[in-house]
């Protein structure tokens, strides 16, 4: 007994001889690694909770102050992000002569076919296949050469966690969330491509949009094939009960469609069943005439400022 005593009190020796060791500069240094970045994210969220709060009790909300004559906006990199901010960005071309907003090279030209201000430009990431996430990105770069504008950015950009999509956007940038509920997303037919309005023109009945996953549509198979109608997905073709409707989608997944040219197909379905994915944050801003179901994971599902909906009685959320 007495032998493991005094092991285990060696033991403990070393190890507050280790912690000696470490002298104040140390522990700051230390501090600063492993806590720092979280407690300003967690003081930052919680303070933009409060905020989110007080708008959605009182409709206050800290407007935004132009300073300068042109913003550089920053906003999460998502194409449904993209989708839930637009109204923003028409209302900041308004205050701004000129508003810059960062994205992915890659959605550039469908982004551009989606607003409708000619003051907003959408500006390329530099080095973006380098980078993995939104803390990669060199905002002390980005400040330099965007000197003479006025920096605006949200969520991850302003190390944020987001608790009501898209309000809390809204919220941290000075603009009335009330703007996402009424501003609407329209998809002018002239940027439509030649073969996706030849291939539509071959629709002679109406159709179902989907863009599920396969345990989501597993639910539903049995109901919409009762329909007996031509489902589109941009992905697979889920039409095993009709000859003629495989074909058709056979051609659609041939077609080399841009974005908009499926968001277009998507606004002009009879019925459509969504994933919480990109298409449903862009079916919340558009004037959908069809029947919308979404599926949606709990988390999403929490977070949504079901306002967007209000107009929108026609689109049932479902507890994915």
């Amino acid at each position: 007994m007495e032998h493991k005593y005094l092991s285990y009190n060696t033991k403990i020796k070393k190890v507050m001889n280790k912690f000696k060791r470490l002298n104040i500069s140390n522990l700051i240094i230390i501090y600063k690694k492993i806590n720092l970045q979280k407690i300003i994210i967690l003081f930052n969220s919680c303070w933009l909770y409060i905020e989110t709060l007080l708008y959605i009790k009182t409709g206050y909300y800290r407007k935004i102050k132009i300073k300068k004559n042109k913003a550089l906006i920053l906003i999460h990199l998502g194409v449904g992000d993209f989708f839930n901010m637009v109204p923003a960005l028409n209302y900041l071309a308004e205050k701004f002569q000129e508003v810059h907003v960062l994205v992915y090279r890659k959605n550039i030209s469908d982004f551009n076919k989606i607003l409708r201000k000619n003051n907003i430009y959408l500006k390329a990431i530099e080095d973006e296949d380098k980078i993995e996430n939104y803390y990669e990105i060199n905002l002390s770069k980005i400040k330099n050469k965007y000197e003479d504008f006025q920096l605006i950015k949200t969520g991850k950009f302003n190390k944020k966690f987001i608790f009501l999509y898209p309000t809390s956007f809204y919220i941290e940038i000075g603009v009335n969330p009330i703007i996402a509920f009424k501003d609407q997303i329209e998809i002018d037919q002239k940027t439509v491509s030649l073969s996706a309005i030849n291939f539509y023109k071959k629709l002679q009945e109406p159709y179902i949009y989907t863009n599920l996953v396969a345990s989501d549509y597993e639910m539903i198979c049995d109901k919409i094939s009762e329909k007996e109608k031509l489902i589109l997905d941009p992905f697979i073709n889920r039409n095993t009960y009709s000859k003629n409707n495989f074909e058709l989608c056979q051609e659609y997944l041939k077609l080399d469609l841009s974005l908009v040219d499926h968001l277009f197909f998507l606004i002009n379905s009879e019925e459509c069943y969504l994933i919480d994915s990109s298409f449903f944050n862009f079916i919340a801003h558009v004037n959908y005439k069809g029947r919308g179901n979404a599926y949606m994971r709990k988390n999403y599902l929490h977070s949504l400022d079901k306002r967007l909906f209000i107009n929108y009685k026609n689109i049932d959320m479902i507890n994915a």
